[in-house]
């Protein structure tokens, strides 16, 4: 990018460098004398770029205040990947920056009759996508409003996953921290207990994801748990093995290689760090995560079946559950709940 002005360049790229130190004083200084709000430093940044990576709420205020862009992505590139704008930026810093995902946010419903362009289009559609996975409730929420369970929908496009479905497969076949992988699932969670519905929201295009440990593949029909368990939970499985042999592998070089090399020891204990979070995350996933999710997809079956028999809440004369009483509903559950413990088949089918 080429402005008339190289001193004007100058302020601009010094607007990056106060803006990472906080410096508040200078920043405000040279807002008002810049030429390009959304100029970008030859590492392809914008000062709204600095603010986000340093969690400088009172800066980035400024520079929207300014006109700042929060869709800009980097110049002199052949691919243009949107996760490199400002505006995914902020949710991938995480929940530690909370704060300005909801003043980005609110910027956006000013802004977003002029995001028109297809990447414009595909920022907005994966908001919701990249709250969930790494924000909080509180900000997941704002991103969709309190219509969320109709937005929610997968579309069958491009990504025809839903928010959950997407947090579910990044989570299970990327994640190598069990703490923060147990935190999201908890607000995956709440946020399931707001928007009861999208557990039971089917994939409507199947999917294929490359993994660590190869091809995954997502059939159509599946629901998000479904993903989890007879897919996404197999690969990890999978990656526990493959940490397995590797760490053997390593061990009978550092037999061959005396004295041991510095590089294998640490690269035996990156292995052992790794298979050991793995195993952690399975766990939490096995013991903790999915049989919760699991309870409040039966539970809401429960309710449903039961409204559907009540005459005030809409019962149909041919429907053939509308002469079931509640102890024939607790019956008729009762023995699903008992099918589903004796043949995992059944929950296959239900899920999937």
């Amino acid at each position: 990018m080429t402005h008339e002005n190289p001193d004007m360049d100058a302020k601009d790229r010094q607007l990056v460098a106060v803006i990472v130190q906080h410096n508040m004083g200078a920043t405000r200084s040279l807002l008002l004398d810049i030429s390009n709000v959304d100029f970008q430093t030859k590492q392809r940044r914008t000062a709204l770029h600095a603010a986000v990576q340093h969690n400088n709420i009172t800066a980035a205020t400024m520079l929207l205040e300014r006109g700042a862009s929060m869709n800009v992505l980097p110049c002199n590139k052949t691919e243009q990947n949107i996760r490199q704008c400002q505006m995914l930026l902020v949710f991938e810093m995480g929940k530690s920056h909370e704060e300005m995902q909801l003043l980005f946010l609110h910027q956006l419903k000013v802004v977003c009759h002029t995001w028109w362009r297809p990447p414009d289009q595909a920022i907005i559609a994966a908001i919701p996508k990249y709250a969930m996975q790494y924000s909080t409730p509180r900000v997941f929420f704002e991103a969709t409003g309190e219509d969320g369970g109709k937005t929610l929908r997968s579309d069958g496009g491009i990504d025809s996953l839903s928010p959950l479905m997407h947090t579910l497969k990044e989570i299970a076949l990327f994640s190598m921290d069990p703490a923060k992988c147990a935190k999201t699932m908890e607000n995956v969670l709440e946020i399931v207990d707001r928007f009861p519905g999208m557990a039971w929201e089917r994939l409507r295009a199947p999917r294929s994801f490359l993994s660590t440990v190869g091809i995954i593949k997502y059939p159509e029909g599946s629901t998000a748990l479904g993903m989890l368990v007879f897919q996404s939970m197999a690969a990890r499985h999978k990656k526990n093995i493959e940490f397995a042999k590797l760490g053997t592998q390593i061990l009978r070089m550092q037999v061959s290689i005396q004295p041991a090399s510095e590089v294998l020891l640490g690269n035996q204990h990156t292995v052992t760090t790794n298979q050991h979070n793995n195993t952690a995350i399975l766990a939490y996933m096995n013991t903790e995560f999915i049989p919760k999710f699991f309870t409040r997809m039966l539970c809401q079956m429960q309710v449903a079946l039961a409204m559907a028999t009540h005459v005030r809440l809409g019962a149909e004369q041919g429907c053939y559950a509308r002469g079931l009483s509640t102890d024939m509903i607790d019956i008729i559950f009762s023995g699903l709940v008992r099918g589903i413990d004796e043949s995992p088949t059944v929950v296959k089918k239900i899920l999937c």
